[in-house]
């Protein structure tokens, strides 16, 4: 009757391992395999909240015994790390160790505080025979502490208690085994469902193939027409590459020109905004000398006024000088008798003066002749002879 109890716990165990809860969508049993074991807890995590919560209790596993831990009790660390955002299958491996090894669970219940108790890795059976052992030693068995130890359970409260659990989890099972039988049923409706449709996709399927065939064969004239149509068209395609080819060539030429317009266009626009600035300086400095040219002709005018004064008052005295003039011209006249007179007188002394001039060059001659004498008289010592030759040339000369 034990063993059949224990296949059916184990039986039960692997069940609800299988099993997803609707509400948490993880639900992950702690296993115990060879030299591996758990702490008794089954684990999982709830919709819409962050973190892995108890489960359920493994009867007579470490944490049933300890008597503090509650189902829906929330695991916030585990020995020195901080699991609140860590899921089901991170903390299966921090929990999971060597039989007999302590692990210290930090959880957080329902009402927000938070408890820490050490859990001993370990099946059922193998926390029986612990606890067998210390009462052997000590005559009685280990019970729950204050201080979080763990103990086996009390007799028939523990029986009790494993009863409820499993009657729990046979429910659970059946529950499960329902929705086996209705998942079969609706995977047998849509297997045949599946079925009469893949009929009618193989009728369809043999139809087209039917079709298939002789939409082949008139593919295959068609590829023959489409061949010697495509042997044409390359023979267009190639007449028509020359003619891209060509006109091509004409884009660029256009283009070239086109670059070479806007080019000259851009060099006219260049000429004309010099030209225009040009002729808006020639225009200012036009301005500027009309300006100027104002205030000259102003001031020329003033100076004509002022001319004009000057002209009439010259004018008077110019009727002055006229009449001053027509004395000076009777004078004038009078002095140029006298000079006339005195040009006249000149030319008579110039004829005189011609008339003389043989003369005197016959005289000087006759005087050279005479000095000549009396030097060779003075070298032959007659002296009164020359002496008076001299005279009698100063009475000529005189």
């Amino acid at each position: 009757a034990a063993g059949q109890d224990f296949s059916l716990r184990t039986l039960l165990l692997r069940m609800s391992r299988n099993h997803v809860d609707r509400f948490s969508p993880e639900v992950a049993p702690m296993p115990s395999v060879a030299k591996q074991a758990g702490v008794g807890l089954m684990l999982g995590e709830e919709k819409g909240r962050d973190g892995v919560f108890v489960k359920q209790l493994v009867p007579r596993g470490s944490a049933e015994r300890t008597g503090k831990i509650k189902i829906g009790d929330q695991i916030v660390r585990v020995g020195d790390q901080e699991v609140v955002h860590r899921n089901v299958a991170e903390l299966r491996h921090l929990i999971i160790g060597e039989i007999g090894s302590v692990c210290e669970i930090c959880f957080l219940d329902q009402h927000g505080q938070t408890y820490t108790v050490q859990l001993r890795r370990g099946t059922p059976e193998y926390l029986d025979s612990l606890s067998r052992e210390a009462g052997g030693r000590g005559g009685e068995e280990l019970k729950p502490s204050n201080s979080g130890s763990w103990g086996p359970p009390a007799g028939h409260a523990s029986l009790q208690e494993e009863n409820d659990w499993l009657r729990a989890a046979l429910r659970l099972a059946e529950s499960h085994v329902r929705g086996s039988k209705e998942e079969l049923r609706s995977l047998h409706v849509m297997f045949e469902r599946q079925k009469e449709e893949a009929e009618k996709r193989m009728a369809m399927l043999q139809e087209h193939v039917t079709r298939s065939d002789e939409e082949r064969r008139m593919s295959e004239n068609r590829t023959w027409q489409a061949e010697e149509s495509l042997r044409a068209a390359e023979l267009k395609l190639a007449e028509a590459s020359r003619r891209e080819q060509a006109l091509k060539e004409e884009s660029r030429k256009a283009y070239e020109n086109e670059q070479m317009r806007l080019e000259y266009i851009q060099e006219l626009k260049r000429r004309f905004e010099e030209e225009k600035r040009s002729l808006e300086t020639e225009l200012v400095r036009m301005h500027d000398g009309l300006r100027l040219e104002r205030s000259k002709r102003l001031e020329e005018e003033a100076a004509n006024a002022t001319l004009r004064q000057e002209v009439e008052r010259v004018s008077e005295a110019y009727k002055i000088a006229i009449i001053n003039n027509n004395e000076g011209a009777e004078k004038v006249r009078e002095q140029t008798e006298k000079i006339r007179e005195i040009q006249r007188h000149n030319s008579n002394l110039t004829i005189l003066l011609s008339e003389i001039h043989p003369r005197l060059t016959v005289l000087e001659q006759d005087v050279l002749s005479v000095s000549r004498m009396g030097a060779f008289d003075a070298s032959n010592g007659v002296g009164g002879r020359g002496g008076g030759a001299t005279r009698e040339e100063e009475v000529i000369m005189a």
